[in-house]
């Protein structure tokens, strides 16, 4: 097998650059041709010193003249790996829109009406305002196809959720669902434009109407489930 050498592309001088985080990174190495796939790092390993970038692609280019056989064998090999921070978003901020209206609740028995007497015998309804909005956003396939968006459609933010200039305390939103379409990307490859669908009320959807004592309160167990926002990679 032969020894990788990891080169540096483009080195012009003296340069130091630090930086806290990156969403992509490239690395070249030089090796022997016939041992290039086996000595280059491999697609899904991480970039060194940042967990978060993943291999995703690799470019092999001969140096050197054939050394004869097929198809073409060269005497060295270039090796380009290319990384991306697969949970980072790569089109930028989220696009987002919103429907405001109104979500209809049965109030249930135990009221009196207005002489404070007469008790209500047939559930009534109550109007509550809602939000209902979408985040529309690009990312990697991968990312999209996880299942952290099958597993958790209908469930609740279980802390409090800061989006799109918005704070959210827990227990208000509703993860309602998505939508995806695929494209191709020069770059990254195939990738998802991913929208995501919320409802937001302001009192928790966990919360029901209590007639004994004339409040919201939630039940045991609760109506919904909760999970980590960020498990679907919006930020």
């Amino acid at each position: 097998m032969g020894v990788v050498t990891e080169l540096c592309d483009g080195y012009q001088g003296a340069q130091e650059t630090q930086e806290l985080r990156s969403s992509s990174g490239v690395r070249v190495f030089l090796t022997d041709w016939a041992t290039r796939k086996t000595d280059a790092p491999q697609l899904g390993d991480t970039f060194p010193g940042n967990s978060r970038l993943t291999c995703v692609r690799r470019t092999f280019n001969g140096i050197g003249k054939p050394s004869g056989g097929y198809p073409n064998e060269y005497t060295k090999c270039r090796v380009v790996c290319e990384y991306i921070d697969e949970a980072a978003q790569t089109d930028g901020e989220a696009i987002i829109s919103s429907d405001y209206a109104v979500d209809v609740l049965t109030v249930g028995l135990g009221r009196t009406w207005s002489d404070g007497i007469t008790a209500v015998d047939m559930p009534l309804s109550v109007i509550i305002p809602m939000k209902e909005f979408t985040a529309r956003i690009s990312m990697p396939l991968a990312l999209a196809h996880s299942n952290s968006i099958m597993n958790n459609i209908g469930k609740l933010n279980d802390s409090q959720w800061a989006f799109g200039g918005c704070i959210y305390p827990t227990g208000t939103v509703m993860f309602m669902g998505a939508s995806e379409t695929i494209a191709s990307d020069a770059i990254y490859g195939l990738k998802a434009m991913m929208e995501f669908k919320f409802c937001y009320r302001a009192i928790p959807h966990n919360y029901a109407w209590r007639s004994d004592s004339n409040e919201y309160d939630y039940t045991t167990p609760l109506l919904y489930e909760s999970f980590d926002f960020s498990e679907l990679g919006l930020y």
